[in-house]
């Protein structure tokens, strides 16, 4: 017979207390009638096993014990969770949330924008599935990661075998989990194969799983958020403004986070002055030239790089002869005479010439993604008026770099420092012919920046995004007179995602073409 309203009350009310939920009591009332009390049995068995609050769930071939599991695994109201032993489903109900909004994020380049009011917004339902082994994998239980230094203490070894999940749990925003490893050992023909089992507890925070989820509406919710934004003209800021707080730092970053340039104002012209800029974002990135390099213009008919001459420089990226070319690059201007014609800066954002070039002529798009270009640099030193060569740096790569679903992660170009191809011979041709239709793109695009360096000005810009050249001069007896530093784009990249978890949490971090998928 079916049990009355006052035990079915008794029941709910005892399945509260023992599973310290609402939302466990609830559950059951769900459930078929003529499953009444079937389900209030799986009940006390799911539930009253516990004596802390924790909603446990076991593997059971009963479909009223399977619709427990998917209802009333857990004592968090905003999550419910599911397994079939090798996967795990976990369902996050809508709830608010908070978005930053700052001022000045839409071309307002204000350097006295202020962050407004934190405003809630309502998250859509989203279903996530993840698989054992990669749940074991990461694992945060102290056996697992060392909680002091956040690096792993589990060994490869101990992720291999059948491995399932044999039970799971949440109380609060932590989902407890119960792996079993079964691996079979060979043995000789008289004692045949052996398996070992092994079992492991541990846990994972559930709004980490939830930032780390490999689902794909997630994947592609999260490469939208980081899509970078493209400027029709050049972002400015005022130095002293912009380094007097966090704010302002953050700010600036902002800048070069969303439009991968920025132009900051009023900065000291004493010589020296960028590396403290610098050092704002991190430590000055090193290469084989000076931390801090001149770039002092001279019309001289032997300079030791076409940057110190004056003659014109097509647009590139510095440094491609890296694995890891500088990120952020900061060209301060300390002296520019009156009398000096020319040499205006002008600017180029790879990332929408890119993406027209994959729709108006994707074969070029695809051969510069997969034909290694060479990048080569024949330095020379100049000691007490000698001019020796040094042994060359030498790097080959595509000049296009994507993920697995076609976005650009990566570019690479400098006519300045290109070696000779070294490629099989069918690849030639076809890796010429695009690469001068993307050179031609460049020469013919209407989103260049151009723009007249002055004193104490000092142009900002993601090195590995934003294409730089430089007009010719004629110095007329005058002194055109550059200093440069470059900034990791990773150390970049850190940088604003500390600032934002402490000013703007919620704020989109951009993807800053640094060959990373995430």
């Amino acid at each position: 017979p079916i049990l009355s309203c006052g035990e079915r009350g008794k029941m709910i009310r005892t399945l509260r207390r023992a599973a310290y939920s609402s939302n466990a009591g609830r559950s059951f009332v769900q459930l078929a009638s003529t499953d009444w009390r079937r389900g209030c049995a799986t009940a006390c068995r799911g539930y009253l096993t516990t004596a802390t609050g924790t909603t446990t769930t076991r593997f059971a071939s009963s479909s009223v014990i399977a619709s427990v599991q998917r209802r009333a695994s857990s004592v968090n109201a905003h999550v419910s969770c599911a397994t079939d032993g090798r996967k795990l489903s976990v369902k996050w109900r809508p709830k608010a949330r908070t978005r930053a909004c700052v001022d000045g994020l839409d071309g307002n380049y204000d350097t006295k924008a202020k962050g407004k009011e934190l405003e809630d917004e309502e998250q859509d339902e989203e279903t996530s599935t993840f698989h054992a082994v990669w749940l074991r994998h990461n694992c945060q239980c102290c056996e697992c990661v060392q909680h002091s230094s956040g690096q792993k203490l589990v060994a490869w070894g101990e992720l291999g075998g059948d491995l399932r999940i044999s039970e799971i749990s949440v109380r609060g925003h932590s989902l407890g989990v119960t792996w079993v490893a079964s691996q079979n050992h060979g043995g000789t023909h008289v004692h045949g194969v052996h398996t070992v089992t092994r079992t492991h507890r541990g846990h994972l925070d559930l709004n980490w799983l939830r930032e780390n989820s490999y689902s794909p509406g997630t994947r592609a919710k999260r490469k939208k958020l980081s899509r970078p934004l493209f400027a029709d003209s050049l972002p400015v800021l005022n130095y002293d403004e912009t380094v007097q707080s966090e704010e302002g730092i953050w700010n600036w970053l902002r800048c070069m986070m969303d439009y991968g340039l920025c132009l900051l104002r009023g900065v000291p012209t004493t010589p020296g002055e960028i590396k403290k800029v610098a050092e704002e974002i991190g430590p000055v990135q090193k290469t084989v030239h000076p931390e801090v390099f001149d770039i002092l213009g001279t019309e001289d008919a032997r300079p030791l790089t076409i940057a110190y001459s004056s003659l014109p420089i097509c647009l590139h990226m510095d440094e491609t002869v890296y694995e890891s070319p500088p990120g952020i690059q900061l060209l301060h201007c300390i002296r520019y005479d009156e009398c000096v014609e020319g040499g205006e800066s002008i600017l180029l954002d790879s990332l929408p010439l890119l993406e027209q070039l994959r729709e108006d002529c994707p074969k070029h798009f695809a051969t510069l993604t997969r034909v290694p270009a060479t990048f080569q640099n024949t330095a020379y030193s100049q000691r007490g008026g000698a001019v020796a060569p040094l042994p060359d740096l030498r790097y080959q790569c595509p000049h296009i770099s994507t993920d697995i679903t076609g976005r650009v992660t990566g570019f690479m170009w400098n006519p300045l420092l290109e070696g000779p191809l070294c490629v099989p011979e069918e690849d030639v041709e076809p890796y010429f012919e695009a690469y001068n239709y993307l050179g031609s793109m460049m020469d013919n695009s209407p989103l260049k920046i151009t723009h007249q360096l002055k004193p104490g000005e000092a142009l900002t810009f993601n090195n590995r995004r934003v294409l730089h050249e430089r007009n010719p001069f004629r110095l007329n007896g005058g002194t055109r007179h550059l200093q440069g530093v470059y900034v990791n784009i990773d150390i970049f990249k850190w940088k604003f995602q500390v600032l934002t978890s402490r000013l703007h949490p919620g704020y989109p971090v951009r993807h800053v073409l640094n060959r990373c998928n995430w």
